[in-house]
């Protein structure tokens, strides 16, 4: 009765999205099924698997391109059910890109959501220590000037500053402590709790409509230090950038965000080699989101 009624619902694309996450890597399905004309047909266990797989190594790892790593998803999903190659497991990939499209947009919503939550806990954290100490000084001696939007001085500053570390999404994940940091505005300089606290009492829209130009300055920065460095940034149509690991001066190189090590043990079976994605596929180029993508 129940591989009757999970079959019923897998014929119902909505119903595959649906599927509730796995709290750990799922089980793969043992069972083959020969087909008359050569080679295997899948299963309704293994089109179940395939979308909890998917899930589980979404939710695994949630700051990993899926996209970028698909050969590795690809490759732990042979080592575990290994009827079927890994070219067929491709193409059925390809005939579910509505289901995985969908999956792999609510994986990363849910990330940044995530995210997001945790960011503003620290930030308001921060901001109620500010304020009852009485530490920030930032001229005007209201917190209805947190209402403004932020001045051209300060747009430049901060995109010069998310620029530095290569990507936003590098900025963004750093520590609150180290985001901050080495923020120069030219014309008044601010104090370094200044920042965070602009971006928890500004009025949102305002704010978002000087995210966007932010986001350009930063694109122009990178795009400058590219050059200079003799790469190319480009900018993808569904609003991401394509930006190479940047490299300090003493050569040594700034990590992007999915240039990762080997992640242990992922497939469901004990050290296997293509368990996650691969450290020893170099990763040139990584996406990252853009900012209005990411702030609240």
């Amino acid at each position: 009765m129940n591989h009757q009624l999970r079959t019923t619902a897998f014929l119902n694309e909505d119903s595959i999205a649906a599927l509730p996450s796995p709290s750990c890597s799922p089980t793969p399905p043992t069972e083959v099924v020969r087909s008359q004309g050569g080679g295997n047909l899948y299963t309704d266990d293994e089109k179940v698997y395939f979308v909890q797989f998917l899930k589980w190594w979404l939710m695994k790892y949630p700051d990993v391109d899926i996209h970028s790593d698909k050969r590795q998803f690809l490759d732990a999903l042979h080592d575990n059910v290994p009827s079927h190659s890994i070219k067929s497991w491709g193409n059925h990939w390809r005939s579910n890109k509505k289901i995985v499209a969908q999956i792999i947009a609510k994986a990363k919503t849910k990330s940044l959501t995530n995210f997001r939550d945790k960011d503003r806990a620290v930030s308001s954290s921060l901001s109620s220590c500010v304020y009852e100490s009485g530490a920030v000084e930032v001229g005007e001696g209201s917190l209805a000037y947190f209402d403004r939007a932020f001045n051209r001085d300060e747009r430049h500053a901060l995109a010069k500053r998310i620029a530095s570390e290569g990507s936003f999404l590098a900025w963004f994940g750093l520590p609150e402590e180290q985001r901050w940091q080495n923020i120069y505005t030219t014309v008044n300089p601010r104090q370094p709790n200044y920042w965070p606290t602009m971006f928890q009492l500004a009025d949102q829209a305002t704010l978002t409509a000087k995210i966007i130009e932010i986001e350009q300055l930063v694109k122009k920065y990178l795009t400058k230090k590219f050059r200079e460095l003799g790469v190319h940034a480009a900018e993808e149509s569904l609003g991401h950038y394509n930006v190479p690991s940047l490299k300090h001066s003493n050569g040594e190189a700034v990590a992007s965000p999915n240039a990762t090590g080997r992640r242990p043990g992922i497939s469901g079976k004990r050290g296997s080699p293509h368990s996650g994605p691969s450290h020893s596929q170099s990763v040139k180029k990584t996406q990252y989101p853009v900012i209005s993508e990411l702030m609240p």
